[in-house]
């Protein structure tokens, strides 16, 4: 037996002509956070942040396999400052991550940098700063070591672990060629701090890791070194502790003539804000055409003598301070989830989160795709989330890094309840894909002016529940809608183009499956216009079936019936 187009499209014509009926009602769910929590919530979601970050403290110091960048990581750290602020009496310390593996005591301590978030913090910097040089040099995304040379001869490489003491990394380091092994012996001692990165030139697949950074990471925590990966990593000196010298210009020409010589080549100097923007503009702008993954800059001043004025503030040195990149990812938790139905019928689950700033951008909601997606990465409300900026502009899922114990399901939606046959004619149930389907109709028969707000407000006031109805919409109706007489005269004239589309175009313009061009021009030469068509009964439909050729019905019902066909 031989249909002239599939089953799905043969059960469309009943669909169609039943007077646009839909099939099964089911609601748009929405889970909303609230502002104003109670102590009970407060203390769960602070519990919760304080057990992620120290998950990922572990991940980081003691696994070496972090699973989140750098700047997602500051966020969990700024949530929770945040948290902390608001309710300062459930204010606690994070208790310091302790190195299950950190044996080696450094020479001196290897704290962080602050951060700045804004020109602001640069221009109070350089104004702390005087007249005194700026370095500026690239933040470099590796792994920070302490290199100890004495005598000339490497003797202790450890990774910055608790900032007091690290991991013992000397075997590894010693199997990198980029970095020298024995150094001329006129200095007695020479300890530095750098960092240790993966070479971004040459190359390397790194796909086997999160990010190039994760890539060193690995290698430095396997028991056996490979030889082979380990080329691949270099090292960048940011400090020389306790040199010899009273400028870091001269450390610079120093560690040339010792071997390093990445410190001098991306080394610059700057006098003002305006000289600080444009390198970290230009570093931005080359950084992947650089050897190393960078994620900012690093301003520090020139005078050593001053640095030893200005100390330390807690883990941090007062005479340095980084301004990282605008990241290109970061987290937020999600505070609901919503399913939108689109003109064909396609659920797309909306995840609702806490607004999260990307590059200047606010983003409060992240399109999931489809409720398979939805299931397959698992996410419910409460969940935080990484979001990421595609192409600088879309924001889309990342993964979830956390899932709490209270986390809430949505009730998911029956997606074989709505399909292209659907909703073509609005019912409670039908509100959002009736209205997608307005909007591709109009867009289709290129009618200008209308716009969203003025379709929802004439479904919302009974004008506009059926196809047939906007054709035939009066500037009365248009004005009760709130519009000015004016506007709704301009509205009218541009409905007025519909009229001059055929009725066929117009059948067309609704992109119901299986009814192209031959088959719309058979309905709008057998029935003229839309009101013949609303006139039509059960029979009428069975005939009109018939006549484009259907004569298989109980094959139709019993797929309407999902039934077997014998």
């Amino acid at each position: 037996m031989k249909l002239s187009f599939p089953l799905f499209s043969q059960l469309s014509f009943q669909r169609f002509f039943l007077l646009f009926s839909l099939l099964i009602f089911f609601p748009v769910i929405t889970y909303a956070g609230c502002p104003d929590w109670p102590s009970s919530e407060v203390n769960k979601q602070l519990k919760e942040l304080r057990h992620e970050i120290k998950h990922h403290d572990d991940l980081y110091y003691n696994k070496h396999a972090p699973e989140i960048t750098d700047s997602e990581y500051d966020d969990l750290k700024s949530q929770l400052k945040f948290m902390e602020n608001c309710y300062p009496n459930l204010a606690q310390p994070l208790k310091p991550v302790e190195d299950s593996e950190g044996k080696i005591n450094h020479r001196a301590f290897m704290g962080s940098l602050d951060k700045a978030k804004d020109e602001k913090d640069i221009q109070r910097f350089l104004k702390k700063a005087g007249k005194s040089p700026i370095l500026v040099q690239p933040k470099i995304d590796g792994v920070a070591a302490e290199l100890v040379y004495q005598e000339g001869k490497l003797v202790s490489a450890s990774t910055r672990g608790t900032g007091d003491r690290g991991r013992d990394i000397l075997r590894a380091v010693q199997l990198m060629p980029s970095i020298p092994k024995s150094i001329p012996d006129q200095y007695p001692e020479v300890v530095l701090h750098g960092e240790l990165f993966a070479r971004m030139d040459i190359g390397v697949d790194y796909s086997g890791y999160s990010s190039a950074r994760h890539y060193v990471a690995g290698q430095l925590a396997k028991s056996e070194p490979d030889v082979l990966a380990l080329v691949n990593v270099n090292y960048f000196p940011w400090l020389w502790v306790n040199s010899p010298f009273k400028s870091d210009n001269a450390v610079l020409n120093a560690l040339y003539s010792i071997g390093f010589d990445l410190p001098t080549i991306y080394t610059m100097s700057a006098k003002s804000l305006k000289d600080v923007k444009k390198i970290r503009h230009d570093f931005y702008r080359n950084r992947s055409n650089e050897p190393f993954l960078m994620d900012g800059i690093v301003l520090k001043l020139d005078d050593l003598t001053l640095r030893n004025t200005m100390g330390w503030s807690s883990n941090h040195p007062n005479w340095a301070i980084a301004w990282k990149f605008v990241a290109g990812s970061t987290i937020s938790q999600v505070t609901g989830i919503r399913f939108n139905i689109g003109r064909t019928g396609q659920i797309t689950p909306v995840l609702t989160i806490s607004p999260a700033k990307i590059r200047g951008e606010v983003i409060q909601q992240i399109s999931l795709g489809s409720i398979k997606q939805l299931k397959k990465k698992n996410v419910a409300v409460g969940d935080r989330i990484t979001v990421i900026l595609k192409g600088d502009a879309t924001p889309v899922f990342g993964k979830v890094i956390n899932r709490p114990k209270h986390r809430i399901h949505p009730d998911l939606p029956d997606v074989s309840q709505y399909d292209g046959y659907t909703c073509l004619k609005w019912s409670e149930a039908c509100d959002e894909q009736f209205l997608a389907r307005l909007k591709w109709f109009i867009k289709q028969l290129a009618v200008p002016i209308i716009d969203e707000p003025l379709l929802r407000t004439l479904i919302a006031n009974g004008s506009l529940r059926s196809f047939d109805q906007i054709v035939a919409l009066k500037a009365d109706v248009l004005v009760r809608a709130g519009l000015g007489k004016d506007q709704a005269i301009q509205v009218v004239n541009a409905l007025y183009s519909i009229h001059k589309k055929s009725f066929k175009a117009q059948l067309l313009a609704l992109s119901i499956p299986g009814v192209g061009k031959k088959r719309a021009g058979k309905i709008s030469l057998k029935y003229k216009n839309w009101g013949n068509i609303k006139r039509l009964d059960k029979r009428d439909v069975l005939k009109f079936e018939m006549y484009l050729e259907l004569s298989e019905i109980r094959q139709i019902i019993a797929v309407l019936r999902r039934e077997k066909v014998e």
